[in-house]
């Protein structure tokens, strides 16, 4: 029995669910909770999968736990449905592990996310537990610490995320003035996140349906950089996410070098760094970033070349 509490939050796709569930079961939560957003309007598919996904809630929780649900009718997406589920959360609790349901973790992420929970409960600086790593440390230590949060899994605390605003009404001040510590980053780097903070502070309806800046996870990683807060990175990856593909609607690319990473559990007990420092982190993972994106930029112009070719081919 898992005694810290795990939020999950779900939508429209009944077979990641089911995974999700069965992966919930060998560690069986004692509170768990499970939001799960309305259909998109006119949406028929959605009508049947969001039913099938909240059928399976009562069908797959079998152990004895403590089951609050916040089902919705109208459809909030994908900037508001995650923060809201969030914010009930820990209107509820003071800390606990937070998963979607495309995300699939390694059974060590649970044990290694109370441990931080509890160990860094009363230290203001450290906001976010990852389950997600895309890098490797030269270092015998179990994590670090980074000013980027992953979100693919993960874990935080009420005391956290009540300085979250999904509007981040601060950010102009902050980009005019530069004092945020991202400044302080490369350029390319410093590029790339100003455009995705211009994004989400000028949010309009329409983005709902456009897509753009219709998320809430840029804001966290302002929110941290805001408050000169830190996440804690695992030196193993801990999570695979499974979302990746054509129905999605960030990850479409079920190519991409982040689609189903595989996991390595941790060992336990864990060594724990001397100090809170991000800069080695900061760097390989910007490192990485930048490469990938590069990466993904000749390959989307390659794929555009190769069409066009075989579209004068087939003319």
């Amino acid at each position: 029995m898992f005694l810290t509490p795990v939020l999950i939050i779900v939508f429209n796709r009944p077979n990641e669910t089911k995974l999700l569930l069965e992966l919930l079961e060998k560690v069986k939560p004692k509170y768990l909770y499970v939001s799960a957003d309305g259909p998109r309007l006119n949406n028929s598919n959605d009508i049947v999968d969001c039913a099938i996904t909240r059928d399976l809630i009562t069908q797959k929780i079998t152990w004895d736990c403590e089951l609050k649900t916040l089902f919705r009718d109208k459809n909030l997406g994908c900037r508001f449905a995650p923060a809201v589920a969030i914010t009930w959360f820990f209107s509820h609790v003071e800390k606990g592990l937070i998963v979607e349901d495309d995300c699939l973790l390694d059974l060590s992420f649970f044990n290694f996310a109370e441990e931080m929970l509890n160990f860094y409960e009363h230290n203001e600086r450290v906001m976010h537990i990852s389950a997600s790593s895309t890098i490797k440390l030269a270092t015998n230590k179990s994590f670090s610490f980074s000013i980027y949060p992953a979100i693919w899994g993960w874990a935080t605390w009420k005391r956290a995320w009540e300085k979250f605003d999904i509007s981040i009404p601060d950010w102009m001040g902050d980009k005019e003035k530069r004092n945020l510590p991202l400044h302080k980053r490369r350029k390319r780097i410093v590029s790339y996140f100003e455009r995705r903070f211009d994004a989400v502070y000028n949010y309009t309806p329409l983005d709902a349906i456009e897509g753009g800046s219709n998320t809430w996870d840029y804001q966290w990683n302002y929110c941290l950089l805001k408050h000169d807060g830190v996440a804690i990175i695992p030196q193993n990856n801990l999570v695979k996410n499974i979302g990746f593909g054509s129905t999605a609607t960030h990850t479409k690319d079920d190519n991409s070098p982040w689609a189903n990473r595989e996991t390595t559990p941790l060992t336990f007990p864990l060594v724990y760094p001397q100090k809170i420092s991000t800069h080695k982190t900061d760097t390989l993972l910007e490192n990485e970033f930048l490469n990938i994106k590069t990466t993904n930029i000749f390959y989307r112009a390659y794929n555009k070349v190769k069409k066009i070719i075989n579209s004068i081919k087939s003319n």
